[in-house]
């Protein structure tokens, strides 16, 4: 029924145009027989319902809104003309418009604008004025978003930016088609609620009252807002995301409060318009934050008085915080909206980044029969977690080789978790960096008494395929952590995933893969498999290793077909999958073991990160430091690979310290026609 309404709608409002002199080059204005009178019928037509502001909102499209804002909506579809080089900002109302909006103009009229403590536009017009939206700057003759004189219009590769709310599946064909870019900020539902919900009320007329929190919840889990349902539209915007990532950038509010230097770095990139190295190393990342801080636009004197639509300035700074809800939600409202998210969400794999958010496992500490989060010195409240165990609950094995899982008639457990790559791809710095951030409230000092310090990282978490531990006796003295200390358990893997049991594939089980460039892949390999080859075989010579690694005849191989599979995997089920790539753990080892953390569901608290746990795990893991611990100089734990062999140099580009130029295009025509078009690009120096 809603389809049909909803292709009726589409009918109406594109079925009757007529040609109209431009008013400019860049949108058509159309004049319609009866467009007022057309429009008055349609919306007529429409399911409505009382909104928040107590207004009647209407249901066009699969979303609601007051019948004005509708009609911007309509003129905007007909009328807007996006450009190659437009930058769209969309949003849900309350997910952090007027921040992404200070960033996106800070960002791109850097060079215009260099002194951020003056002559600044954002220090004398709210980011509003700056970028407007398409919705509200247009009606029945057209959509005059180019011809305003706030526009930010800098140099190419951007022409201008734009702001919507509108629904993906409602924007205009222009930007749907064209090569114009998109970036939609999601923040997690239970805050953008609370926001909302504190917005409207200071917009309502005081005839009305204020709108209960418990009738604005109802209307909310119902769908009932403007541009809602929350679900309908962060879906849109994410499946796009995930087909497109080129054109549609999906950010999360959480992460800029969290990181905002990588995210803004994040967000110039896709915009066109990178930071330099001479930039970041004057700190103009750091000025543009400052700049656009919420404290900072909120004590800025054109943000305290003025107003957009009903809205005064001063009604876009309230809070901003990150789990504010817990102070108005109660436990039954938190159990209604969960149910709902996980139906409307489930296999989407947006449901994950919103948890990463630290938000949907949060536990509500303000009422007595709600169990209190685990902290670290508090390994009581820790049973939920799906990897660590508490240490009453160790059961020690002499052998470890009793723990791992057999190939046949062994069944992947929902919170277990598996490490995949190819050989020689960071494997052993993927399980250390795993062992130490699920064990770091067990094993608080990384300078002593740390498993890593006396034991092989191969040897704390082992390969699901095989038992290839060996030389029994080199165990004797070292103590080695065994499966059963973890509530769930950690493997390892070299398989493709089409060949992983179906019982990984099936279940929840989460994957991590850790892929490198297939050129640093090989030489390290080729290093790697001469060292255990047997004296009386003469040594592999470089350029027939590289014509067998061409034909994909290497172990676990063909490379491609390794990364290809585990990369389609998540962008399907990103939920289930984390795609790690070696160089941005090089680069950015700090944040790349954030995502870690956060997708294994044991993310670093700020007390944690304050008190540089993360930097402390980081050099423990570190290769340098692995390399020289007398642990891995000696002995070894895969049959024929003594543990040194596993700690050469692990750079970045050493490839080109080997490679033929003839090397390079052949290797380079081999990636392109396997790899062409799925997406996957490789940084191959740093």
């Amino acid at each position: 029924m809603e389809d049909t309404q909803r292709n009726e709608n589409n009918s109406l409002i594109t079925e009757k145009e007529t040609k109209h002199e431009l008013d400019n080059d860049f949108f058509d204005r159309h004049e319609l027989d009866n467009d007022c009178h057309d429009d008055d019928l349609l919306i007529a037509s429409l399911p409505k319902e009382k909104g928040w502001l107590g207004l009647e909102d209407h249901f066009y499209q699969g979303f609601w809104c007051p019948d004005i804002v509708i009609r911007g909506v309509m003129s905007v579809q007909q009328h807007f003309k996006a450009q190659d080089t437009d930058l769209i900002l969309i949003t849900m109302p309350k997910s952090g418009t007027t921040w992404l909006k200070a960033l996106a103009f800070a960002i791109a009229n850097r060079h215009d604008y260099p002194n951020t403590l003056s002559q600044h536009p954002l220090l004398t017009s709210n980011p509003h004025k700056l970028i407007p939206f398409l919705e509200f700057n247009s009606n029945k003759e057209g959509c005059h978003i180019r011809s305003l004189p706030i526009v930010s219009n800098f140099q190419s590769p951007t022409a201008n930016i734009f702001s919507t709310h509108i629904p993906y599946h409602s924007l205009p064909d222009s930007i749907k088609n064209s090569g114009c870019r998109v970036v939609y900020l999601c923040r997690n539902p239970y805050d953008v609620f609370v926001s909302t919900w504190h917005f409207v009320n200071k917009a309502r007329a005081e005839s009305l009252g204020p709108l209960s929190c418990d009738d604005a919840f109802d209307m909310f889990c119902r769908g009932v807002m403007g541009f809602g349902p929350f679900w309908d539209h962060a879906l849109g915007h994410w499946k796009e995301s995930l087909e497109r990532p080129h054109k549609v950038l999906f950010l999360m509010y959480e992460d800029l409060k969290e990181e905002i230097t990588l995210q803004i770095k994040r967000l110039a990139e896709f915009m066109g318009v990178p930071f330099s190295l001479e930039e970041e190393r004057k700190g103009v990342i750091e000025e543009t934050s400052k700049l656009c801080s919420f404290n900072n636009l909120r004590e800025l004197e054109v943000n305290k008085s003025g107003s957009l639509l009903l809205f005064e300035n001063k009604t876009f700074f309230r809070r901003g915080e990150v789990g504010d809800w817990v102070n108005h939600l109660t436990p039954e409202m938190v159990q209604r909206l969960n149910k709902i998210m996980e139906e409307k969400l489930d296999n989407s794999g947006l449901s994950k980044p919103l948890s990463r958010s630290r938000i949907l496992n949060l536990r509500i500490t303000y009422h007595s029969n709600i169990p209190s989060p685990p902290s670290p010195e508090n390994t009581q409240g820790r049973k939920s977690n799906p990897i660590i165990r508490d240490r009453e609950e160790e059961d020690c094995h002499d052998n470890p080789l009793e723990l791992l899982p057999k190939e046949k008639g062994w069944t992947a457990q929902d919170t277990d978790l598996i490490l995949a790559t190819m050989p020689k791809s960071g494997t052993t710095w993927l399980k250390a960096l795993t062992f130490a951030i699920a064990n770091r409230h067990r094993y608080t000092n990384t300078l002593s008494q740390h498993p890593l310090l006396t034991s092989n990282p191969h040897d704390l978490i082992p390969f699901h395929k095989t038992n290839l531990s060996a030389n029994k006796d080199s165990h004797q003295g070292s103590r080695i952590l065994n499966l059963s200390n973890f509530q769930s358990s950690i493997f390892s893997t070299h398989m493709p995933y089409h060949s992983l049991p179906d019982s990984i594939k099936t279940s929840n089980f989460f994957v991590v893969y850790l892929c490198r460039n297939p050129y640093d892949s090989f030489v390290s390999a080729w290093h790697f498999l001469s060292k255990p080859r047997p004296e009386s075989i003469e040594p592999l010579s470089f350029n027939d290793a590289f014509d067998m690694y061409c034909r994909g005849v290497i172990g676990f191989g063909p490379f491609w077909d390794n990364v290809l599979g585990y990369w389609k995997e998540s962008l399907k089920r990103p939920q289930k999958v984390l795609f790690l790539m070696y160089e941005d753990l090089k680069e950015d080892i700090i944040f790349q073991m954030k995502r870690l953390a956060e997708f294994t569901s044991v993310p670093f608290s700020s007390e944690e990160e304050n008190e540089g746990v993360i930097e402390e795990i980081s050099r423990l893991c570190n290769f340098n430091n692995m390399r020289e611990l007398e642990v891995n100089k000696t002995g070894k734990s895969i049959r024929h690979f003594e543990n040194k062999t596993f700690f050469r140099r692990g750079e970045v580009g050493d490839w080109i310290n080997h490679f033929t130029l003839e090397m390079v295009e052949c290797l380079n025509k081999v990636i392109e026609e396997k790899l062409g078009g799925s997406g996957l690009a490789f940084k191959t120096s740093l």
